[in-house]
């Protein structure tokens, strides 16, 4: 019985580091670029999660994806943790930023929108 329990832990661990990669691939080099773009046109950045805080509740049983509302990957780090401490905070961080990226990115959307629409109001009014 507990020569089948390394392998099996070790298969967990590998899964979760190749879902993690997966997790942050490409698609986050796209968000990191459209976040500088935001942050160039003169945006300030928008703090949503803190990412101290989704560290040391990634300490937790699953605290750092229930944190940063990452409600699946939560529930298999509760199941798998006192082995999920070895990835959780981590993840959970790099969640928490993203969130930060997307919200900042929306607020400046958001900004944009509202100025456009004013100065389109202007120029009716002209």
């Amino acid at each position: 019985m507990s020569r089948f329990i390394f392998p099996l832990i070790a298969g967990l661990v590998i899964a979760v580091i190749f879902q993690a990669g997966a997790a942050f691939g490409a698609g986050n080099r796209d968000l990191v670029n459209k976040y500088h773009e935001t942050l160039e046109k003169g945006c300030p950045p928008v703090v949503v999660k803190h990412t101290v805080v989704a560290g040391v509740l990634g300490f937790l049983p699953g605290g750092g994806m229930y944190f940063t509302e990452n409600y699946g990957a939560a529930i298999r780090d509760t199941l798998l943790w006192p082995l999920s401490v070895l990835w959780d905070p981590f993840l959970a961080v790099r969640s928490a930023r993203a969130q930060n990226m997307q919200a900042t990115i929306r607020a400046c959307q958001i900004s944009e929108s509202r100025k456009s629409g004013r100065e389109g109001e202007r120029e009716k009014g002209r």
